[in-house]
């Protein structure tokens, strides 16, 4: 649990137990975690920045293992931060059986500010129990104020790799200076995903 301020993780291997935050950085101030390696089964997420600020997440890897819903990095809220050059592997065989709505990085529905979510790769499967949802690469509540630029997207459908949560659609919001923007992220297909 990292809440206080300039405090940060650096160069770990951290392998918890099933379904838990593994890192949590709600509220954080100035924190980082860099060159964090997290297998993890089920981890729900990974890393918490919830209304984290000025915090940076970078270069780590994240491999999640297990049947059940498997979630990355939560930005919620999260503003003046970076999540920047990660490696998100949703792609474990048993996810693939049984998945329950996993997703990359997500905002919740909860408005980033002034952050950037750059050059990630994120790793995901959208089968599963559609009841259960689908999953999606990286979703944005489309009201917040990031840059969201050359993520590179695998194995997911072109259609969940950037969405829109609360829809589920791809994102639609262009107008200048409004809502989250994106350019130069690689879907799935490994075709370019149009700017929004």
């Amino acid at each position: 649990v990292m809440t206080g301020t300039g405090q940060g993780l650096e160069s770990l291997m951290i392998i918890p137990n099933s379904n838990v935050t593994v890192i949590n950085m709600t509220g954080a101030n100035s924190g980082f975690v860099r060159e964090v390696k997290i297998e993890a089964m089920e981890p729900s997420p990974a890393i918490n920045m919830t209304s984290a600020s000025l915090c940076d997440v970078v270069e780590n890897y994240i491999f999640a293992m297990g049947p059940g819903a498997a979630r990355g990095i939560w930005t919620n809220g999260m503003s003046d931060s970076r999540v920047e050059d990660n490696v998100i592997n949703l792609n474990h065989p048993a996810l693939a059986a049984n998945l329950n709505g996993s997703a990359g990085i997500t905002d919740n529905g909860v408005a980033m500010t002034l952050s950037t979510i750059l050059e990630n790769t994120i790793v995901y499967v959208t089968a599963g129990n559609p009841g259960l949802g689908p999953s999606y690469g990286l979703g944005l509540s489309g009201t917040g104020t990031a840059q969201v630029s050359n993520n590179v997207f695998q194995s997911g459908a072109i259609s969940k790799d950037i969405i829109a949560v609360g829809t589920g659609n791809p994102p639609t919001w262009t107008a200048p200076g409004v809502g989250e923007h994106g350019i130069g992220n690689q879907r799935s297909n490994g075709t370019a995903m149009p700017a929004f």
